[in-house]
């Protein structure tokens, strides 16, 4: 494809790219990624890129050893590691989706509070506006399953709660107006229910 100039994607098979952090969760991407690549039989790829510039700080020793555990994880899963330098996240993981024609990038939930992803804006976001011919998936931490999880029990008791206080008021109603069939004697107030 290189030697015609074919610079598109032509889905003839597919390619997995999971971009890790030094989240400890990211393991968590490295196994759905590793999932989508042996369900398809296709190349999967693991990438963790090191951010470099002026305001950028780069990885401490103990995100390395953290990285260094998710990439033994996706060796032993089959994933080819590459580790990239860049100055923007988004553009390193754009050239290489590009670079080896990758159909589907694997990331993370970003953990970047509202405030800069304000700022700053979002890693995933950016992605899926830029990305041409990949699927995009995104994986969300725990706390997100535990926060749907809530809030679904929240809606089920909410929901149970309204049919007992129905239930009890249809009951009262009924208990009211036997009483009140009970308490007439006379066809005036037999008349009136």
């Amino acid at each position: 494809m290189k030697d015609k100039k074919i610079t598109t994607n032509w889905h003839t098979t597919e390619r997995v790219l999971v971009s890790i952090s030094s989240s400890p969760k990211a393991g968590r991407v490295v196994r759905y990624g590793a999932r989508i690549a042996q369900r398809y039989k296709c190349e999967f790829y693991v990438i963790s890129i090191e951010t470099t510039g002026i305001l950028k700080k780069g990885f401490t020793e103990e995100e390395w050893k953290v990285i260094e555990e998710h990439e033994n994880l996706a060796k032993t899963l089959g994933a080819e590691v590459v580790r990239l330098k860049g100055k923007d996240i988004v553009k390193e993981i754009l050239k290489f989706s590009s670079e080896k024609r990758i159909t589907q990038i694997v990331l993370g939930h970003s953990k970047r509070s509202r405030l800069t992803t304000f700022f700053r804006g979002s890693v995933i976001n950016k992605i899926i506006e830029n990305s041409k011919g990949a699927e995009i998936r995104i994986v969300p931490w725990e706390n997100m399953y535990n926060f749907l999880y809530n809030r679904q029990r929240k809606v089920r008791k909410m929901f149970i709660i309204k049919e007992v206080y129905f239930l009890f008021f249809q009951y009262w109603r009924i208990n009211e107006k036997v009483r009140i069939y009970k308490s007439c004697s006379n066809t005036d107030c037999k008349m009136q229910m």
